[in-house]
């Protein structure tokens, strides 16, 4: 019985073998001829799938709210430039820890010797006064411009080393992008932004808007023109902003007469300045960057670097668009002990006892040992004066609104 049973068995799986041989190809078989009928449908399809997904790319980077952009490791710009000369090491390591502890990425550039700046590489119309060190300043200025337009960078951030901001930087420049986005949009459509008609610069994806050159945080004044009605940001109750009576740089200060700007003494600016001065922080737009080179390489109206700003903002040459805060988001650092560190182009040797920043509140040098010891909170350059004497370092700042203004309405 067991040999009879083991027989059937065998001739079971025998069977059951049979059938797999059988039944394999043809699954193999009618698999094949699914796939080259898939394989036939998505070649006569390729081209309008490959299209189809380039549009929905396309829209979806054109749609994306970028505005957080501007608290990336980069503030919103493609890069984050400093200019120094490259034997001042002390500068270098200050202003690396400075942007290290507020979360953002540096490059060097170069400073340049004046010195070593041939009379044939000179542009014409350069002031023959001026003096070797301030032609140094502007070329290493130009060699930025000059590198954006090779390499087609769309847009940058260039700081001196001897730069300082606020702690509170990333927050700052999140309600500075809102405002210069209202500044470019049309009058007559407040959701229609203005582009350039080049291409490129159409394209041009950034958290503070697609159709302006210049972004000057940090300055020693920049005015407005109060003989035009125009668009301005108003910030109110700003506790990084320094209070009036505490603004430096009295004869370049903004026109805030209008009876739409008041409500708190603690106020910040966002408008189209028409004048300015100093260079220690500014953006610059790839169609910025080429026009301010064109401008002072090649034009003949070749200025000391932050007077060509200022002459580009005011004139609006080729179309040159400039927005500003004041009171600024950068300014420059002087460090205590001995004054004769502070630069390369001044000099007069005496000793500073307390360091300071002008016009910042809650200096990122001067907090620098409570934000390397993990202290949350930081501290006031003023603190009997500002409207709060410590803030957390991750503090968000008010956003501000748009406001109009005629030209009747300034005093």
């Amino acid at each position: 019985m067991g040999a009879i049973k083991l027989g059937q068995a065998d001739s079971w799986s025998a069977i059951k073998m049979s059938n797999k041989i059988v039944i394999v190809p043809c699954i193999t078989f009618f698999t094949l001829l699914l796939l080259i009928f898939t394989m036939q449908s998505s070649r006569d399809n390729v081209a309008n799938l490959t299209w189809a997904a380039t549009n929905q790319v396309v829209e979806m980077v054109t749609a994306r709210d970028d505005l957080h952009d501007v608290k990336n490791d980069t503030l919103g710009f493609s890069k984050v430039f400093v200019i120094s000369m490259p034997h001042r090491t002390d500068k270098r390591d200050a202003i690396a820890l400075a942007a290290g502890v507020t979360g953002f990425r540096i490059d060097y550039v170069d400073g340049v010797d004046g010195n070593a700046i041939p009379d044939s590489a000179i542009p014409l119309g350069w002031p023959e006064n001026e003096s070797a060190n301030t032609l140094g300043c502007w070329r290493a200025h130009m060699n930025v411009a000059q590198r954006m337009v090779q390499e087609r960078i769309p847009s940058a951030l260039i700081m001196e080393d001897d730069a300082d901001w606020d702690v509170l930087l990333k927050s700052q420049l999140r309600c500075f992008a809102q405002g210069a986005r209202y500044l470019q949009e049309s009058d007559d459509s407040p959701t229609s932004v203005p582009t350039d008609s080049r291409n490129e610069q159409s394209l041009f994806n950034s958290p503070y808007g697609s159709d302006w050159d210049l972004l000057w945080l940090g300055h020693c004044g920049a005015v407005n023109n109060a003989s035009a009605s125009q668009r301005t940001w108003v910030i109110h109750e700003d506790a990084s902003a320094v209070p009036h009576e505490l603004w430096p740089y009295g004869r370049r200060q903004p026109n805030v007469s209008p009876s739409e700007f008041s409500g708190s003494n603690f106020t910040r600016y966002i408008y189209e300045p028409r004048h300015g001065l100093c260079m220690t922080g500014y953006a610059l737009s790839l169609r910025g960057a080429e026009r301010l080179l064109y401008h002072q390489s090649l034009s003949g109206s070749a200025l000391v670097s932050d007077r060509a700003l200022a002459t580009l903002c005011r004139d609006r040459n080729y179309g040159f668009r400039c927005i500003s805060p004041y009171p600024t988001f950068i300014a420059s650092h002087r460090a205590a002990g001995d004054t004769d560190k502070d630069s390369d182009r001044l000099f007069g040797r005496e000793i500073r006892e307390i360091g300071y920043s002008e016009g910042l509140v809650f200096s990122t040098r001067l907090n620098m040992e409570r934000l390397l010891s993990g202290e949350e909170t930081v501290i006031s350059q003023f603190p009997s004066d500002t409207l709060v004497s410590s803030i957390s370092r991750h503090e968000e700042l008010p956003l501000g609104d748009g406001v109009y203004v005629r030209i009747t309405d300034f005093a």
